[in-house]
């Protein structure tokens, strides 16, 4: 993506005095100011040992239609996406600020540097501190995302925190250091990673690749091809649609259930080291099957499903006989 010249502003600069927060809204390739801090109420949280929080919202809206993509790298921070029916990005950033008061809260968020642009219908937006820093400062700065998006939008997004969204039409890139992700039904393909956090995605209509560090997985209603790789914790999936590619499921510490709909056709490969297998496909095997493996053609075979569970064993189930229609 191109920006015009100086079009990325370093936000955050203490300046003296506020912000005006009745700027233009940014279209084309401008950058917008987030104001450096709109002061709130001092608020005492616990006892009187603990600094009190001084906390505000900021807003801005982009105007960009649908088809667009919002890109965010948050050093900081839960994100939140609702779609909604509108033409607009609308971003409210929560902060607050452990701080005993109004100087000291907005030398800390002097240290955090936001970046906010649009190009045609793409906003980016990108959050950081100062690399000199101090992690002691880092961590008494808190922020949220709440974000709106047009109904059919495309998201990428990088946090360290968690990541909630509604039903999209677009598709989903996220990627989060150690928070929950959760995903509703998304029609377009999925990506998610999160070093350590449960994994929760009721529906996707396109290609699903999932890898989490440790971490329950469940998909409630994958209809293309998956990919999956947890370091450790349970994966439950309902593959309910046709793959067109072929799909792989690799646990290293957990249990894997998956349920495959009817007139779904796969080969699958099975097999669990230190667990067993299995199926309500046994009869599909043959007489070398294995309890530690099963090899068959599922609803007549197809592209190749291999299921690898490292210390878990591995359960399989028919689907319902309405699973084939079903779809995010």
């Amino acid at each position: 993506m191109q920006f015009t010249p100086g079009a990325l502003l370093l936000l955050g600069v203490l300046v003296a005095g506020l912000a005006d927060t009745n700027a233009p809204r940014p279209e084309g390739g401008d950058a917008r100011l987030i104001p450096p801090f709109m002061f709130g109420a001092l608020a005492r949280i616990g006892g009187e040992k603990r600094r009190p929080r001084v906390e505000d919202t900021v807003t801005r809206s982009f105007r960009t239609g649908e088809g667009g993509r919002l890109t965010l790298a948050a050093a900081i921070g839960d994100v939140e996406v609702v779609a909604a029916e509108t033409d607009a990005v609308r971003l409210d950033i929560l902060r607050s600020v452990d701080a005993g008061g109004r100087e000291e809260a907005a030398r800390l968020l002097g240290n955090l540097l936001v970046e906010a642009t649009q190009q045609d219908r793409d906003v980016t937006v990108s959050v950081r501190f100062r690399r000199e820093t101090p992690d002691d400062e880092r961590r008494r700065v808190n922020l949220r995302f709440q974000i709106t998006v047009p109904r059919s939008y495309n998201l990428d997004v990088r946090t360290v925190g968690s990541f909630n969204a509604g039903d999209l039409q677009g598709s989903v890139s996220v990627e989060t250091a150690g928070g929950d992700v959760s995903l509703g039904r998304v029609q377009g393909g999925v990506a998610a990673s999160s070093a350590g956090g449960r994994v929760r995605v009721a529906g996707v209509g396109g290609p699903l690749k999932l890898e989490t560090g440790g971490g329950p997985v469940t998909v409630e209603n994958a209809a293309a091809s998956l990919e999956a790789d947890t370091g450790g914790g349970p994966f439950r999936a309902a593959l309910n649609g046709q793959p067109q590619a072929a799909s792989s499921v690799r646990t290293s510490g957990g249990r894997i259930e998956l349920s495959i709909g009817e007139g779904v056709g796969v080969e699958l490969d099975a097999a669990a080291s230190g667990g067993r297998v299995a199926s309500e496909y046994d009869e599909a095997a043959g007489p070398k099957s294995k309890r530690d493996a099963l090899r068959a053609a599922i609803n007549g075979g197809g592209p190749a499903l291999v299921l690898r569970s490292d210390g878990g064993s591995i359960s399989l189930r028919k689907g319902a006989a309405d699973s084939k229609a079903r779809r995010p």
